[in-house]
């Protein structure tokens, strides 16, 4: 099992991803790199989607990956670390997916990324920090 799906194991909230993650083979490759920060969509997030949305993302791999990649980016936000921008007057942080997607991190009233808000700070491993976030980011052609 690979290091970050052994951390979150037992994040009943995460269940949904974990297995997303596992079925895409997405844990493998996040056990390679070496620091990064996912923002994991909880259960109820999924179950937002629409039905054809939830469809197309069982039947096609390929559009799992691409969203789920749509929710980690290269090197460790810490909580703390956003705390400081804040305090510093950023507000407003872009960071890139690990697929290229520009993401909006809004410090303005708590945390949230590209109109999800982070319910939590989760758990960390020397290599990811993870945010548990209320919505499943995806791109206009998903």
């Amino acid at each position: 099992m690979s290091q970050i799906v052994d951390t979150l194991l037992g994040t009943q909230e995460l269940e949904i991803f974990i297995t997303a993650i596992q079925i895409t083979g997405l844990d493998k490759t996040l056990d390679r790199i070496s620091n990064y920060t996912i923002f994991a969509p909880n259960n109820r997030a999924f179950t937002r989607l629409s039905k054809l949305t939830l469809q197309s993302l069982s039947q096609n791999v390929s559009l799992l990956i691409t969203t789920l990649s749509n929710h980690i980016i290269y090197g460790q936000l810490r909580h703390q670390d956003l705390l400081k921008m804040y305090d510093l007057g950023n507000r407003t942080i872009v960071r890139t997916s690990i697929d290229g997607l520009r993401l909006t991190i809004d410090l303005n009233d708590g945390i949230a990324i590209d109109k999800s808000s982070v319910l939590s700070v989760g758990k960390s491993t020397d290599k990811a920090i993870v945010y548990s976030i209320d919505r499943v980011i995806m791109t206009a052609s998903a």
